[in-house]
């Protein structure tokens, strides 16, 4: 008589098996394992410290893209992207924004991706000499951090203080509007969107969120101005596509 035996599948045949699953099935929790790194330099190859560094998909998560801040060595990490095609948008005060277009995928070595911003030339040197830069740098990232626990008031007087300290973080106006839009005071977020786009007119994503809280407030009216006015200044870029959707989404 013969006798069968069951090969015995040991820990790492089913780590294996499982990891295999997750790449391989679907709908996955791997989509949201994906990260991606780089580091922001200025145009002389110097590591630029506390820059924003945005990404956002061309036609899907308008109102919420993800960000972080380069550290002292301007490296900056992004875990959780979907896979697919995103823009990376790297910002800091006394630099020209730059924008990258990547693709993510789950398979292979995590991508890194270096930026490299050009210095503005309007720029005054003076607006930030008094300015501890490793203090707003801490203080960034407790307001993220407070902003990502649901403590919106706390992230929100955090941002508030730090633009006391430095006017000339514009950008820290759009913090403030986005952690108020995600609060649910979607007037208030309105209110603060149009004060950062007066000195800001082509900060065409900021306007986008600005037509998202105006709808979100009543005034499609209102909301369908701002995004064709984007589309009008935009183009086909990115931006200009995000608001063409936004548009229609408006309307169906």
């Amino acid at each position: 008589m013969r006798v069968l035996v069951r090969p015995r599948l040991g820990p790492r045949f089913c780590l294996t098996l499982v990891l295999a699953l997750i790449v391989l099935l679907p709908g996955a929790a791997a989509a949201q394992m994906t990260r991606v790194a780089g580091v922001v330099l200025s145009d002389d190859g110097k590591p630029v410290r506390g820059a924003a560094v945005v990404a956002a998909q061309d036609t899907t998560d308008v109102n919420n893209p993800r960000q972080t801040v380069s550290d002292e060595k301007g490296r900056f990490t992004l875990i959780g992207l979907p896979t697919g095609a995103w823009w990376l948008v790297a910002s800091a005060p006394g630099f020209e924004p730059q924008r990258l277009g990547i693709r993510v995928r789950v398979l292979g070595a995590p991508p890194s991706y270096t930026m490299r911003l050009t210095r503005d030339p309007l720029w005054r040197p003076d607006a930030l000499e008094d300015i501890d830069a490793a203090a707003i740098f801490r203080d960034m990232d407790r307001a993220e951090q407070a902003a990502k626990a649901g403590r919106h008031d706390e992230a929100i007087t955090v941002y508030r203080s730090l633009l006391q300290k430095a006017p000339a973080l514009t950008t820290l106006q759009a913090a403030i509007a986005g952690t108020q839009h995600d609060r649910g005071a979607h007037a208030d977020a309105a209110a603060t969107y149009r004060g950062f786009l007066a000195g800001e007119p082509d900060a065409h994503r900021a306007r986008i969120h600005l037509a998202e809280c105006l709808r979100e407030t009543g005034d499609a009216a209102g909301a369908e101005r701002e995004l064709r006015l984007v589309i009008e200044r935009a183009g086909t870029s990115p931006e200009g596509e995000a608001a063409a959707l936004a548009l229609r989404r408006l309307h169906q």
